[in-house]
């Protein structure tokens, strides 16, 4: 049986459509790299330094947060308060980052251990881009036994 030459003319130009990445591929990537490295720069250090006000800076204009304490979604105001309150009450000893990952879509989260004199807290800090800018959607703090 013969292969139609049809075919055989437009495997060619099927097979660069699947191989060959659109220009714009590689700009896109290294910025929301760039974006997600920032980002998770900006929480370690508010944890670090039980900073509130700078963790409430790049909450979305709602955040849901659970504490060993509180749990709820919030507006912005009554979240940095809500963190607030978890810092004064937990004075960090230790922070460090145990894993991050992050989306095409935007979206990423960190994993942080955060130490205390008597506690160690897992912290789960979810964000995503809103508008070109990313903002904190959700952070899960669970003490672990």
């Amino acid at each position: 049986m013969k292969t139609p030459i049809l075919l055989l003319l437009l495997l060619p130009a099927t097979w660069m459509s699947f191989s060959m990445p659109p220009n714009n591929l590689h700009a896109q990537p290294e910025e929301e790299i760039q974006r997600m490295n920032d980002m998770v720069k900006d929480i370690l250090d508010a944890f670090e330094n039980g900073n509130h006000q700078k963790l409430g800076s790049i909450f979305n204009s709602t955040v849901e947060i659970s504490t060993p304490s509180h749990q709820g979604v919030y507006s912005k105001a009554q979240g940095e308060r809500v963190i607030q309150r978890f810092f004064r009450q937990n004075k960090a000893e230790n922070v460090r980052e145990i894993h991050r990952g992050d989306a095409n879509s935007g979206a990423g989260f960190v994993i942080l251990s955060y130490a205390t004199g008597t506690d160690t807290f897992r912290i789960t800090v979810f964000f995503k881009n809103i508008q070109s800018e990313p903002k904190i959607q959700e952070i899960d703090i669970i003490k672990q036994i």
